[in-house]
């Protein structure tokens, strides 16, 4: 908006972040566009926390996910911030934790990317950023994690998120 305008948005900083975000992803998908051969469709596909608690939702999901391999399509997948306001996302996953406690919450596209890998059982995922690593406390450079160990699970394993330090990280499980 402001490259097009040459302002920024005037309104609250909560209707502004919504504000951006949608006129972002349309901007995404443009630049995606342009780097993915023709002859590769793309598929714009914004997600939110439920799509990951509910069952019906998370397996709807998953085989778009996997139809869109057999039919030469890239989705493009981002946690959907243009409709899912900080309030309403906290009330949700309050309300689901009062039902279950294995509840999904994706705060960030990183978390949404790491859920995606688990639903369709990636064998790789691959984060790009402009962040120098991962740290433990985002705004303490010292804090740099050096090295991550991971593990190879076996074939029957199930994926699941968990870390030390409350950040997610894929991980997997025997499925016994």
């Amino acid at each position: 908006y402001i490259k097009r305008s040459g302002r920024e948005l005037t309104c609250d900083s909560v209707d502004a972040k919504t504000d951006y975000a949608a006129q972002g992803q349309t901007i995404l998908m443009e630049q995606y566009r342009r780097f993915i051969h023709q002859d590769y469709s793309v598929r714009q596909v914004l997600v939110e926390h439920q799509h990951f608690n509910d069952d019906t939702k998370r397996e709807h999901l998953k085989e778009m996910l996997l139809r869109a391999i057999k039919q030469d399509a890239i989705p493009i997948i981002n946690y959907n911030d243009a409709i899912s306001t900080e309030e309403s996302r906290r009330f949700e996953i309050q309300s689901l934790k009062s039902k279950t406690n294995k509840v999904v919450e994706c705060v960030d596209n990183d978390e949404t990317a790491s859920q995606i890998a688990c639903l369709v059982k990636a064998k790789t995922l691959l984060i790009l950023t402009s962040a120098e690593g991962i740290y433990k406390e985002v705004n303490k450079p010292e804090t740099l994690i050096e090295e991550i160990k991971i593990f190879v699970a076996e074939e029957n394993a199930s994926c699941s998120m968990g870390s030390i330090w409350k950040e997610p990280i894929v991980g997997f499980a025997d499925a016994k």
